[in-house]
């Protein structure tokens, strides 16, 4: 997806900003969080690397991490502001305006979520050879419940408790399509240029209510039960069995792989764009690169 958005000029809009910022903070913290994270779960109570790579890993963990998650939120907000506030939309937003909004969100996680790191490593950090790696959460019990519930439980509150009101805009939307014909939002487009087209279509109408039903379901298949587990181990004398932490940290991890397949494959538009990056559509090979982009933004964003 990341290499789409840089080959194709098309693809960079307002809306896929907030996809780019999420893909790229999946694919850091994949990078710097995993392995520690694998590492630490095959050890579990010893640590082998120095304090600096510890500090890292926890910084992964209840900092950056949230910021992976706010992106959720972010497109979850920007669903509801375009469906419900169409025309503040149209005229507010901009990929200059999501741009500050992801670094807006991402500077509220570190306020939000550093002073607790910050607060551990300088005061109530454990001997990392007798107790591992981890954050020191019983020494700031409040602070951390407060921390987690912020960063870690209302993103997925927020990304689960809109779906209701996406889903009775889009009932009440279909309605009025079938009921009326000549309003169905389909645009089509002649002598207009490409990006200009695409963002109309994003504007005019939501994104395809199978996209936000599989955001929803894979938030709460992925995210919950290892939040859970997490939030159990940490406040309270319970101890998960092995099994179970591997099996939540699995499916947490799934959430960054489902991302991009279900944003690239449930859209027509990206699907037919990401398959002309990559050359799949052979009959499209004689055609003009503008008028395949033409041809395919005419076509209703469907799965």
């Amino acid at each position: 997806m990341i290499i789409a958005f840089i080959v194709r000029r098309e693809l960079r809009t307002s809306f896929t900003i907030y996809l780019m910022f999420l893909f790229c903070s999946n694919i850091i913290y994949a990078l710097g969080g995993y392995p520690l994270e694998v590492m630490r779960q095959g050890f579990p109570g010893r640590w082998f690397l120095s304090h600096a790579a510890c500090a890292f890993y926890i910084y992964q963990i209840w900092v950056f991490c949230p910021v992976a998650m706010h992106m959720h939120v972010l497109i979850t907000l920007n669903r509801l502001w375009a469906i419900y506030f169409p025309v503040s939309y149209k005229n507010i937003h901009s990929e200059r305006v999501a741009v500050l909004m992801c670094a807006g969100v991402a500077l509220y996680c570190h306020v939000i979520c550093l002073p607790v790191v910050v607060m551990d490593l300088m005061y109530y950090h454990l001997p990392e050879k007798q107790y591992g790696c981890l954050l020191n959460a019983t020494a700031q019990s409040t602070f951390t419940s407060v921390v987690a519930v912020i960063s870690q439980f209302i993103p997925v509150v927020i990304v689960v408790g809109a779906y209701p009101f996406l889903w009775y805009k889009h009932l009440k939307r279909k309605k009025i399509g079938l009921a009326n014909p000549s309003r169905r939002d389909t645009i089509f487009v002649t002598n207009i240029d490409t990006k200009l087209a695409f963002r109309k279509i994003e504007a005019s109408s939501s994104r395809p209510f199978v996209v936000l039903t599989l955001l929803t379901v894979s938030v709460l298949v992925c995210w919950t039960p290892d939040q859970t587990a997490w939030t159990i181990s940490c406040f309270t004398a319970v101890n998960d069995s092995p099994g179970l932490r591997y099996t939540t940290s699995v499916l947490f991890t799934l959430q960054a792989a489902l991302d991009p397949i279900l944003f690239a494959l449930s859209l027509r538009t990206f699907r037919n764009m990401l398959c002309r990056t990559f050359r799949c559509h052979k009959r499209w090979g004689s055609m003009p690169m503008r008028q395949m982009s033409i041809k395919s933004l005419t076509r209703r964003d469907e799965p």
